[in-house]
């Protein structure tokens, strides 16, 4: 049995290893990811049985951590065999700035933050053990014996908890937002993987433009088991954590009403809040197709975005802080939504996929529905997929389809509407195109399907003697078979 298995993010992997190495050279025997789980292992198998051969479990607390899906487990594990922490079967180490929502704040964390080197190895000790093996004089930092790495921390130690109570309460509310951020984006990021599920899966058209809260809505009954383990680990973040944090948010403004001096926008914030929770309480709650909780622009109570800029800013000017910010990310990088490069290229399959999958659809019932209103509204449609798939479809334009229409737009009567008239004189273009060149290039042809399920439309509604609804519907009818054949 193995005295600690270390539970980390892969952004804290430099800590997890240092942690590592400390109390390895302390005596104490571990297990942790990046030594002992070998590749091609199972990963949940593998840290299930680390949680069950280890003693006690030490978990690297940062906002990555705390945001985390994969290490939820691992510390449940740990907490449910010591809910009363008598047997300390679990230890936070605190390495970023961040408070721990719900079960885990109960839980005393060993903080380093702050601290320089040697005295985060002594804090570190003390933590684990109440009577820790002395230590080496000298730690090696893990890693490649060729790679010149420091210690993920400060440089000398600084008090903490003695800061004025203004900086005191920007270094918590800090500690708040980092970790709501942090959450924010693992919570986007299963959001985008859930979406694309979802459309891949029924087939949707990637162009629409939903709102998640509406998408979700409107999806909801239709998830498979799969999809709605992610839709219930999305929705666990907006019930256990995201509203934790905003409640403990606004207490400290309500409870430092001093801050707004220095940070202007604290006022935008507390408005942003009141209003999320608002919304979390009285519909989140009673709606279960609702994952996720949005408020800003339709509220008009937008996240004030430069917050965490004016935060790191302020602190940045206090002097006792500086060294508690270092190995802190700037947060004035701001996560960036909808910006992985495979987007479009995703996009652009699942748009072919759903052009296909709506071809076949549209074509089925058109058969069934010659001459009707919404045979129209289906040629319109259809139309509108096809020139998105010009330049240049494999069809020949047909020459009797050219001189149906263009018999029309010679002698057009002066009872008909203005609408068909106007139509019929957009496509003389097209028409003399084709009569130079016996084709019709690619524009030209966007103008002619545009404008023809209007005008057939209209010689229908009028019972205009013409062959042109005929020529179209054969001239439709190819376009879709090369259509789906061009989209296999």
């Amino acid at each position: 049995m193995k005295d600690f298995f270390i539970s980390y993010n892969r952004k804290d992997k430099v800590w997890a290893e240092w942690i590592a190495v400390t109390l390895t050279n302390a005596g104490f025997t571990l297990a942790i990811q990046s030594w002992d789980f070998r590749p091609g292992s199972n990963f949940v198998l593998q840290m299930q049985q680390a949680t069950v051969e280890c003693n006690r479990t030490i978990a690297v607390l940062s906002p990555d951590w705390l945001a985390s899906v994969f290490t939820q487990p691992e510390w449940a594990a740990a907490f449910a065999l010591d809910p009363s922490g008598a047997a300390r079967k679990l230890i936070p180490v605190r390495v970023q700035v961040c408070e721990p929502p719900g079960l885990l704040r109960t839980i005393v964390y060993c903080d380093l933050i702050g601290l320089a080197e040697n005295d985060a190895k002594e804090e570190l000790l003390r933590a684990v053990s109440e009577m820790p093996p002395p230590p080496p004089s000298s730690v090696p930092f893990p890693g490649a014996a060729s790679e010149t790495r420091q210690f993920p921390g400060a440089s000398r130690s600084q008090p903490r908890n003695r800061l004025p109570n203004t900086a005191q309460c920007a270094f918590d509310l800090f500690g708040l937002l980092q970790t709501t951020r942090t959450t924010f984006e693992a919570q986007a990021r299963l959001r985008d993987t859930l979406v694309r599920h979802v459309h891949e899966r029924l087939i949707l058209n990637p162009n629409e433009d939903w709102q998640y809260e509406e998408f979700f809505a409107r999806y909801f009954p239709e998830l498979d088991a799969e999809e709605r383990r992610i839709f219930s680990t999305i929705r666990s973040f907006t019930t256990n954590i995201l509203s934790d944090y905003n409640r403990r948010i606004l207490a400290l403004i309500d409870a430092c009403p001093e801050i707004a001096n220095e940070i202007p926008d604290i006022p935008a914030l507390k408005r942003h809040l009141l209003v999320w929770l608002a919304k979390f309480e009285g519909t989140f709650l009673q709606t279960p197709s609702m994952c996720l909780v949005y408020t800003g622009v339709d509220e008009g109570v937008p996240f004030p975005s430069n917050l965490d800029h004016d935060l790191w800013q302020y602190l940045g000017r206090q002097g006792q802080f500086r060294e508690l910010l270092k190995g802190e990310p700037d947060p004035t990088l701001h996560f960036e939504e909808h910006v992985d490069e495979s987007e479009h290229i995703w996009r652009y399959h699942q748009r072919k996929k759903w052009e296909r999958k709506r071809i076949a659809e549209i074509s089925t019932e058109r058969a069934g529905i010659p001459g009707d209103k919404r045979a129209g509204e289906l040629d319109r449609e259809l139309a509108d997929i096809m020139t998105r798939l010009v330049p240049e479809p494999a069809v020949p334009i047909p020459a009797a389809l050219i001189s149906s229409l263009e018999s029309l737009g010679a002698s057009p009567d002066p009872t008909w509407p203005q609408a068909l008239r106007t139509s019929l004189d957009s496509v003389r273009r097209p028409i003399n195109e084709f009569n130079a060149t016996r084709g019709i290039g690619s524009e030209n042809l966007k103008r002619l399907l545009s404008e023809l399920p209007a005008i057939v439309s209209q010689v229908q509604a009028l019972r205009i003697e013409s062959p042109l609804p005929g020529e179209w519907n054969r001239f439709l009818d190819a376009l879709s078979e090369w259509a789906l054949a061009a989209l296999q």
